[in-house]
């Protein structure tokens, strides 16, 4: 039997959670015996790795669909690049031979027309779930009936497709991403115990804020016992807040940091790293984040450390991990933070209400809320060993659910059921 190849699309080189699930991807599909071949729009931290995979990466510059794009003035030219590329991807098609396409995100539709033309059946993986106008979502989702088989990251990603475009329920399957596990099969050890919080005398800048602590639901029992570690004191040491993720609104960046302003005005010994860069376009953003940082009441309490390719150090020394996201169709960072046996707090948002059994193996609170947000890091900070159960739970869950394993089987396996379907002769 001839060996299978699996063409991969891909609209970025950089290592976010969409570039990092195509990388686990192509691992899987490699390690079934497959030929991958990535093709991406330039170098860039994520191409070294899938080679490393053992993928062949080749560059490719395709356009790429973006909301901004669809207005009437900018139609006109992102139509003709668009015809322009799928001439080009359909002589690569041709070279290539592959039995699949596996585009991944849908900001590349123009790969699913040449598909089409050459008769190759082709998969998506949507990694998206954005709250858009009706037409906007039309445009956005519509291309994807050229495909056979959509693969979905979470229920409320699926629910956003088919809202814009019911056709698509039918052919949708729903593959939660999955996620290596920190530290290897041995369980991490148990977050340190942050300093108590040490009243501090407010500055003459700030207002005092009275947290929402009420806004909390009482903790539920845990639905298997977990033993409570001892904890390590750390005395005099600030509490450690960790966020991990572009900067963008998206993400809400900004309202953690309104939250650390809320905590610090409480007396709280509190700091926040922020790992992740900007998207181009978006300077405006990190501009305003670093004035809000610029704060006498933060003063040397925010780090902001930019892109990191390995973030599980990070993960490890926080106390605290944030994932204050207004929009989210999955959250990676979510489930690395349980599999680091950190306690988080995330919004109850899409995708992360899957993740999260909400005060159980984490804290939901609501997005765009940073007096919420501030007082679930509180109950955390104030109750150490609750904290410390959720995060031992947490992990023990995210093992169970999110294993790259399930996730590598399920992959190759709708590969497997195209390729299976592929006429003779796609060309």
């Amino acid at each position: 039997m001839a060996r299978r190849t699996v063409l991969f699309a891909h609209p970025s080189a950089e290592l976010y959670g969409a570039d990092r699930m195509l990388l686990d991807s192509v691992r899987g599909v490699v390690a079934a015996g497959a030929r991958a071949i990535v093709v991406l729009p330039e170098r860039g931290p994520l191409w070294p790795l899938l080679e490393q995979a053992g993928a062949e990466v080749r560059a490719g510059d395709v356009p790429v669909l973006r909301k901004r794009y669809l207005r009437p003035h900018r139609a006109f030219g992102l139509v003709a690049r668009m015809v322009t590329a799928v001439a080009r991807l359909v002589r690569l098609i041709r070279l290539v031979r592959p039995d699949v396409l596996y585009v991944n995100t849908i900001t590349i539709p123009v790969w699913l027309v040449a598909a089409r033309l050459c008769r190759l059946p082709s998969l998506v993986h949507v990694h998206e779930a954005e709250r858009t106008g009706r037409l906007v979502g039309v445009a956005l989702t519509a291309p994807l009936l050229l495909a056979r088989t959509i693969v979905v990251n979470s229920s409320a990603a699926a629910a956003t497709l088919a809202a814009a475009v019911p056709a698509l329920a039918g052919r949708t399957e729903l593959v939660y991403n999955g996620v290596a596990r920190a530290g290897g099969p041995a369980p991490p050890p148990p977050p340190s115990s942050p300093a108590p919080p040490s009243p501090a005398p407010p500055s003459p800048e700030s207002q005092p804020r009275r947290l929402a602590s009420s806004a909390l639901p009482l903790p539920l029992p845990l639905p298997v016992p977990v033993p409570v570690p001892v904890l390590p004191v750390r005395p005099g040491t600030p509490a450690r807040l960790v966020l991990v993720g572009r900067l963008s609104p998206r993400k809400g960046t900004d309202v953690a940091l309104d939250a650390l302003l809320r905590l610090r005005d409480a007396g709280r010994d509190v700091e926040l790293d922020l790992v992740g860069s900007t998207f181009e376009g978006y300077e405006w953003y990190e501009r305003q984040l670093r004035d809000v940082a610029a704060d006498p009441r933060l003063a040397d309490r925010v780090r902001f450390h930019g892109f990191q390719p390995d973030i599980e150090p990070f993960l490890r020394a926080a106390d605290v991990v944030l994932v204050p996201s207004r929009a989210e169709p999955f959250g990676n960072v979510a489930v690395e933070a349980l599999l680091a046996g950190r306690p988080l707090v995330a919004s109850a948002t899409q995708g992360l209400e899957e993740i999260v059994i909400a005060d159980r193996t984490g804290l939901l609170v609501p997005p765009d809320d940073p007096a919420a947000l501030a007082a679930a890091v509180s109950a955390l900070l104030d109750d150490w060993p609750f904290a410390a159960r959720l995060a031992a739970a947490g992990r023990a869950d995210a093992v169970e659910r999110f294993g790259l394993e399930r996730y590598h089987d399920h992959i190759n396996a709708l590969i497997g059921t195209l390729a299976a379907a592929r006429p003779e002769d796609p060309s």
